[in-house]
């Protein structure tokens, strides 16, 4: 296994876990509204109800996308990356996939 497989695989595992890690506490209601840690739209902010719903929904999301993540991931260990820049590029930008929970979110918060 070349070793831009193995960096890419595990920084792309690591993420996935990481923010399902974050999300968690998210989707339970454990987190009261903040200026750090959350879905932090302005709509959030308008009420305690609002924060958890808004923020459960955005950790569902979250975690749903880093399931993909995770799959993608553990792709890259098994694709040849040496000499292929476009597939290396789209195995190393793959987290930009958290644009996506994030747009939907907002879409949430505001339709509320």
């Amino acid at each position: 296994m070349a070793s831009i497989n193995l960096i890419l695989g595990l920084s792309n595992v690591f993420c996935s876990a990481l923010v399902i890690g974050l999300s968690l506490p998210l989707l339970r209601g454990k987190v009261k509204r903040n200026l750090f840690y959350g879905m932090r739209f302005a709509k959030s902010f308008e009420s305690e109800e609002l924060w958890c719903e808004i923020n459960a929904y955005g950790a569902r999301r979250m975690i749903f996308w880093s399931l993909v993540l995770l799959v993608i991931g553990g792709i890259a260990f098994f694709v040849p990356l040496e000499g292929h820049t476009l597939r290396t590029l789209l195995f190393a930008f793959a987290p930009m996939l958290y644009l996506i929970p994030t747009l939907e979110t907002h879409r949430y918060a505001r339709k509320l």
